[in-house]
């Protein structure tokens, strides 16, 4: 009975030592009430503000993206960033994404990885100012679509590559290195161009960055 009960603990030794560390979360706000620390790139073209206990972001412009960034600007490890979103349409008929911008080293040097009320997901970069498509629309069932429809996102920044989830889904597993220098995250919403344009509210809580 005894070498039964130590080969047990053995095994639970073993298994406990095999468990993926857990991520430590190093920021986290459930963006419910306007703590004004949030930087933001709003223009003429997008309205944010904190309404009815969501942060808001608005665009009423084609092809544009509107996004913020957390106040917490010291990133330079693998982490991971979490946000709930619902995507609100003034023209259901059209399209419009919500998303997360990460790895944004300045205004001309940022990642998006968006959902789009269609159902597809895409990543793309700008870097010096010019953009480029990492990952094309993307069909997947796992996200929710049409207007007033609720998404968890999130993004997984590895040394190497990027996993985005979506409501617990991954989307895939894509080489996009962390970059050297130190950068920001934030939710971002962006509108489609004049010929599916309608303008886009994306109503955001429960954000967290945790290191990986």
């Amino acid at each position: 009975m005894k070498n039964v009960l130590y080969i047990l603990v053995l095994l639970l030794i073993t298994v406990s030592s095999c468990k993926k560390p857990m991520a430590t979360v190093v920021y986290q706000d459930d963006l419910t009430t306007d703590n004004q620390t949030w930087l933001s790139d709003s223009t003429v073209y997008s309205v944010i503000k904190f309404d009815q206990g969501h942060y808001s972001i608005r665009v009423d412009s084609p092809n544009r993206i509107t996004h913020t960034s957390a106040p917490y600007a010291n990133i330079n490890f693998p982490h991971t960033v979490q946000v709930d979103g619902t995507t609100v349409l003034d023209n259901t008929n059209q399209q419009g994404a919500i998303g997360i911008l990460f790895d944004q080293i300045d205004s001309i040097d940022y990642t998006v990885a968006e959902i789009w009320t269609n159902g597809t997901y895409r990543i793309w970069q700008k870097v010096n100012g010019l953009n480029s498509i990492l990952v094309d629309f993307t069909y997947n069932t796992a996200i929710q679509t049409g207007s007033g429809s609720k998404n968890t996102i999130k993004v997984i920044q590895n040394k190497s590559d990027v996993e985005m989830v979506v409501n617990n889904i991954s989307m895939g597993i894509f080489t996009i290195p962390l970059p050297a220098q130190l950068v920001k995250t934030g939710p971002s919403v962006s509108t489609a161009s004049a010929l599916n344009f309608t303008p886009v509210t994306g109503l955001f809580n429960n954000f967290s960055i945790s290191k990986n």
